[in-house]
C-alpha cells in the first residue's frame, strides 16, 4: 500500500492549513515517547487507541494489549487526522476524576 501527503494537518501542536506544508509521522508524533499511551484519530473511521512504538517514513506502530491478546498496528500517516497523548497508560483513567467530581 502506497502512502502519500494530502497536505493538512490537525496535529498536537501541529500545522492546521495547507500553506504550512505537508504532515508526515514525525509531524504527528513528535511530542511522542516511545511507549507513551495515545489516541490517533483517523479519516472516515473511529480512533485507535494504543502505545506508540515508532513513527518510521510514512508509517507509525503502536502497540496495545490486555490479559489475553496483544497486538501491533501500523497506520499510514495520511489517514491520520490528529493524535491525542495521553499520561495515563489508559485514556479513561484521565477522565473518570470528572464523572466523581
Amino acid at each position: 500500500m502506497s502512502c502519500s501527503n494530502y497536505g493538512r494537518c490537525n496535529s498536537y501542536g501541529g500545522n492546521r492549513g495547507s500553506n504550512r506544508g505537508n504532515c508526515d509521522c514525525d509531524t504527528f508524533f513528535r511530542h511522542v515517547s516511545k511507549n507513551q499511551f495515545v489516541r490517533v484519530f483517523l479519516k472516515a473511521s473511529k480512533h485507535v487507541d494504543g502505545f506508540f512504538i515508532e513513527a518510521n517514513g510514512n508509517e507509525a506502530t503502536l502497540f496495545d494489549f490486555n490479559e489475553r491478546c496483544h497486538s501491533v498496528i501500523t497506520i499510514c500517516c495520511d489517514d491520520i487526522v490528529a493524535v491525542e497523548v495521553s499520561h495515563a497508560n489508559n485514556d479513561n483513567r484521565c477522565h473518570d476524576h470528572k464523572k466523581h467530581h
